[in-house]
């Protein structure tokens, strides 16, 4: 219970933090002088769409509002999820496929729940899945980035990938993971 609590604030934190970021002179006139792309996790595609219930919703459509309104007069903010995201969602609603199936036993998670919620077999999990990628796209504006190679020479420098941080092990997995999803 500690754990689901930890977790819970954790991505409220996150929320926050993003929210503030973007809402700080968003709506001023000429605050925003350069485009941005804005990359989303799959647990913020989920709050946009309403998978992680109406709290975190209601915090990403805030989000989402904001960066409409930035976008009155020319397009500064995009949208995008990166390849590897796509990939998180996809093996989400294989598992959500796998529980419906009954080869799996869903375990608590709101995400999943609302997934397999009225679910019947695999086809209805497809459904959910075009229609959330349907949402994002046309309803949201929100694509998959077209870059495939953030590993070019011409990204060489915006990587951090190799750099040495002190006292961090930086070739364990999860560390190094999670350099990849920063650079």
């Amino acid at each position: 219970q500690d754990d689901e609590c930890n977790k819970q604030l954790q991505s409220i934190r996150e929320g926050c933090i993003l929210y503030t970021g973007i809402s700080c002179s968003i709506d001023e006139v000429g605050s925003l002088k350069d485009e941005i792309v804005l990359y989303l996790d799959m647990e913020i595609l989920f709050d946009l769409y309403g998978y992680n219930g109406a709290v975190f919703q209601s915090l990403a459509l805030d989000m989402y509002k904001l960066i409409q309104q930035a976008n009155k007069k020319n397009k500064y903010v995009t949208l995008r999820y990166f390849e590897e995201t796509k990939k998180e969602i996809d093996d989400f609603f294989l598992k959500a496929e796998d529980i419906v199936s009954g080869k799996t036993i869903l375990k608590e998670n709101v995400a999943m729940r609302a997934i397999t919620t009225g679910c019947h077999d695999i086809t209805d999990v497809t459904v959910k899945k075009s229609d959330f990628f349907h949402a994002l796209q046309y309803k949201y504006g929100i694509l998959e980035d077209p870059q495939k190679n953030y590993y070019g020479l011409e990204q060489y420098t915006a990587n951090l990938e190799g750099i040495k941080l002190e006292g961090i092990n930086v070739e364990d997995p999860a560390i190094e993971q999670s350099i990849k999803f920063i650079s």
